[in-house]
């Protein structure tokens, strides 16, 4: 085995987890090379310290549930607040929302009730000249007088 194998299994080997043939390759090698015989050594005690401070701080088994306590007593009265702040936010979008609807369907049928009256009086002026052009026996252009022996004049 060469040491960049070795280097990927220390740590293996130290929580002996290494079984069989690999563990004998793996001490076999170790007692011929120095630094990894080494690196061993410093990840050894690294495990160590890192033992020693475990069995230093021991959990308190009391902790979880005072936090729990603490968690349930401002979750009780966080929701009443928030109930009432999201309805009065709803609604005032809601209101608002309306609001402005209403103010934009005025503004949109002002403009197109002024735009369709003018296109409808050139449309009814396009079509009158269109099929009644300017000619003498025109009925839209003449006068008729109260006479009954007069003929209708041309203005």
């Amino acid at each position: 085995m060469n040491c960049k194998t070795i280097q990927k299994q220390i740590l293996s080997y130290l929580d002996e987890e290494l079984h069989g043939e690999m563990a004998i390759h793996f001490e076999k090698h170790i007692k011929g090379c120095s630094h990894c015989q080494n690196e061993i050594e410093r990840l050894r005690m690294a495990y160590n310290i890192i033992d020693d401070e475990k069995t230093e701080y021991k959990p308190n088994p009391f902790m979880s549930a005072r936090v729990m306590v603490k968690l349930s007593k401002s979750n009780a009265s966080t929701p009443q607040k928030s109930v009432m702040l999201r309805y009065l936010t709803v609604s005032s979008l809601a209101a608002a929302g309306v609001t402005i609807g209403i103010i934009i369907g005025t503004l949109f049928s002002s403009i197109s009730t002024t735009s369709e009256s003018i296109a409808n009086a050139q449309e009814w002026e396009q079509l009158a000249d269109e099929y009644m052009p300017e000619v003498d026996n025109n009925p839209y252009n003449m006068v008729v007088t109260t006479s009954t022996n007069e003929t209708p004049t041309k203005p």
